[in-house]
């Protein structure tokens, strides 16, 4: 984006300077931007730890059964079984890693899109038209 001077003119008085802020509408469109940067920052951290997570819980999961039939998953001698019946089978397995895959590939083909939607966002509410 066009790099734009904050408040440009010639020196004067603080209370002039701060009267002269309040009446720049790109004062208030920046702080319209910056009000609706904190709703969608909590969203895209929220989106983004879930499909990571979920993804790559997805991907390790036959791994974990794996771990957990030969017995490298064990606690006091007891086995520590926490996946389902499902993942143990070799489709099981191959399911569950493809989808963790599907899953984040999708979230880094939404992650471009809501750079691309913040672009738009941001210039619209930044940039003064025309430059």
């Amino acid at each position: 984006m066009p790099r734009r001077p904050v408040h440009p003119g010639a020196p004067t008085g603080i209370w002039s300077r701060i009267v002269d802020m309040l009446k720049d509408p790109r004062t208030w469109t920046t702080l319209a931007y910056l009000l609706l940067m904190l709703p969608l920052g909590i969203f895209y951290f929220t989106v983004a730890v879930v499909g990571i997570s979920l993804g790559g819980a997805f991907v390790v999961a036959p791994v974990i059964a794996l771990a957990e039939r030969v017995g490298w998953l064990a606690i006091d001698g007891h086995p520590f079984e926490i996946h389902p019946d499902w993942l143990g089978a070799p489709l099981g397995s191959v399911f569950s890693i493809a989808l963790g895959v599907v899953i984040l590939t999708v979230l880094m083909h939404g992650a471009r899109g809501l750079g691309r939607a913040q672009v738009l966002i941001a210039r619209s509410l930044l940039v003064r038209p025309g430059t």
